[in-house]
């Protein structure tokens, strides 16, 4: 999610970096995610080993939305259709 350039997810999910599990620094992730989000949340990000919820990760800006399950799927297409045909 890091490295994509548009990322939605849904309430209530819960997000853990690779490797801070097991206390390794995630270095790929931090590099990814200094374009587009602040030094401060990707570091909080890459040390720490606690899961990170939607609604922080949204603040952080590494979502630009989160939508509830059963309209996940109608957004992100509906988005995609938007983009394909240059309207956007």
């Amino acid at each position: 999610m890091a490295a994509c350039d548009l990322a939605y997810d849904t309430p209530g999910t819960s997000f853990c970096p690779p490797g801070v599990q097991n206390g390794r620094f995630c270095a790929k992730l931090a590099v990814s995610a200094s374009h587009s989000i602040g030094r401060g949340h990707v570091m909080k990000m890459a040390l720490s080993v606690g899961l990170f919820d939607a609604d922080w990760i949204l603040l952080a800006g590494l979502i630009n939305r989160a939508i509830q399950p059963d309209g996940l799927d109608d957004e992100v297409l509906g988005f995609a259709r938007t983009l394909a045909s240059g309207r956007a």
